[in-house]
């Protein structure tokens, strides 16, 4: 008779009630322990930071005054902030008057006059007054002020904090009356007896950043503030974009060996028959003719030019991009209307933008009595602050070649970075030389038929002090004074 064997059963951990843990092996009689490895089986859920303001105008910031009289309570909106990030929000404010960053006055519809910020004086003038929320209860995050704005306080003209969390608040599906975590803003103005009637307007901007100890925004720089963009390009390769406050565009900027701060993309101002450009906006403040400029024709879009060594021209090819052929016998320039090509090789650098004679680059509406050699204008299309080249020396293009080593021709370095000359040949009626030269306007008289200018060619020529006709239309780029 055969003896009879015992037998093991196997169950699943689970079913015998026996829990394995990392480091602890279940004992199984005849059981391998690397059956019974350990398993943690994770979850990781990532929420994302999501902050953001709201507003509600409960009465609009309007009211009429007549001179000598002040109004304390302009107005009321209610801004409320909902914010996730654990660590809360700052909220910094900025005046804003027609999308100029900094710019702290109301302005006339016809921008002729203003009224600057301030809180007391004889003068006309207007502020600022912000205060917390009231909400009360388990839904109440009201956000702590900036002592200095919750009395009448000047506009500032930088980013600057006015209220803050340093924790999170309620969401705003949570709260969509806007009452847990909001405060005020309203405005004064006095009104002097010598101010000009009319109606003035002005923003005040508010921007959220978080978490509350989060570096304050960046003002973006503005072409025409030259001191905030010395302050920012210090060192040699430092570069920027900046906006042109006439029209809104934005330009690339670099400080080059030259010690010099250059536009490394071209001018694309139009300009506008009848508009007033002044020395606030338009380089004129150190004309011998006078700070104002009020041009006869305007920028054309055809291809009609108006062939005058004396008489301003300039022409807008669209919006056109040199495609980086360099070629004796030619390249192209690419339609980029609905593609930008900001994001590779630089991109916007190689914008053709406008072309312009040299009556028009040197801002005037008749040229005709400068005929003297090496007369320098000193006064040019380009924004206030900034000039044309001059002929030598400090901010022309020949100190520019010499220092920063500039060579052309099909393997030249003009035309990369960082200076981003572009190969965009000039105009007369059509497109002539696309890819096999550049020419950009100096300030400075050659002749009475001339002006000198910097040209460079596929083949290798590159002249700092060239003299050419002041009738074609060439490029521009300017150098900051």
């Amino acid at each position: 008779m055969k003896k009879k064997q015992s037998k093991v059963y196997l169950f699943p951990a689970a079913m015998l009630g026996i829990t394995a843990t990392a480091g602890m092996i279940a004992n199984i009689p005849g059981a391998n322990a690397d059956d019974n490895s350990a398993i943690d089986d994770t979850i990781n859920i990532t929420v994302d930071s999501s902050c953001t303001m709201g507003q509600t105008v409960t009465s609009a910031h309007t009211t009429e005054l007549n001179p000598g009289e002040t109004n304390t309570t302009i107005g009321e909106s209610r801004i409320a902030a909902y914010c996730n990030d654990n660590e809360g929000y700052a909220i910094y404010a900025i005046g804003y008057t027609n999308s100029e960053y900094g710019n702290t006055n109301l302005v006339s519809t016809d921008g002729n006059h203003t009224i600057p910020t301030g809180t007391s004086g004889n003068n006309s003038y207007w502020n600022m007054r912000l205060t917390q929320g009231t909400a009360t209860g388990p839904t109440s995050y009201l956000p702590t002020m900036v002592n200095e704005f919750t009395t009448s306080t000047t506009i500032p003209n930088d980013y600057t904090k006015v209220a803050y969390r340093d924790s999170s608040t309620i969401s705003q599906t949570e709260d969509p009356a806007m009452s847990g975590s909001y405060f005020t803003t309203t405005y004064a103005a006095h009104i002097d007896t010598a101010q000009p009637a009319g109606i003035y307007n002005g923003q005040v901007q508010y921007v959220m950043v978080h978490p509350s100890g989060a570096p304050a925004p960046e003002k973006p720089l503005v072409m025409q503030d030259t001191a905030s963009i010395k302050r920012k390009l210090v060192n040699v390769g430092d570069t920027a974009q900046a906006t042109d406050k006439r029209d809104g565009k934005k330009y690339w900027i670099t400080k080059l060996a030259d010690g010099n701060i250059w536009m490394t993309q071209n001018l694309d101002l139009d300009i506008e028959a009848g508009r007033t450009y002044t020395s606030t906006d338009t380089d004129l403040a150190n004309s011998t003719i006078g700070t104002s400029w009020t041009p006869t024709v305007s920028t054309s879009t055809t291809s009609s030019w108006t062939n005058s060594k004396t008489a301003p021209a300039s022409y807008n090819p669209g919006n056109l991009y040199w495609n980086g052929n360099v070629t004796t016998s030619g390249g192209n320039l690419s339609d980029r209307t609905t593609t930008d090509p900001s994001a590779t090789s630089g991109g916007t650098h190689y914008h053709v933008g406008n072309y312009y004679n040299w009556t028009a680059a040197v801002a005037m509406n008749i040229s005709r009595s400068y005929t003297s050699s090496r007369r320098d204008v000193n006064q040019s299309i380009c924004p206030a602050g900034w000039r044309l080249p001059t002929y030598s020396g400090d901010k022309s293009y020949l100190n520019l070649k010499d220092t920063q080593g500039l060579t052309a021709g099909t393997s030249g370095n003009i035309q990369s970075t960082p200076t981003y000359f572009v190969y965009g040949g000039y105009w007369n009626g059509s497109s002539s030389s696309v890819g096999r030269d550049g020419r950009y306007w100096s300030s400075v008289v050659n002749n009475s038929n001339y002006a000198y200018l910097l040209y460079f060619a596929a083949y290798g020529d590159l002249y700092p002090q060239n003299g050419d006709a002041r009738n074609y239309g060439y490029s521009v780029r300017c150098v900051a004074r």
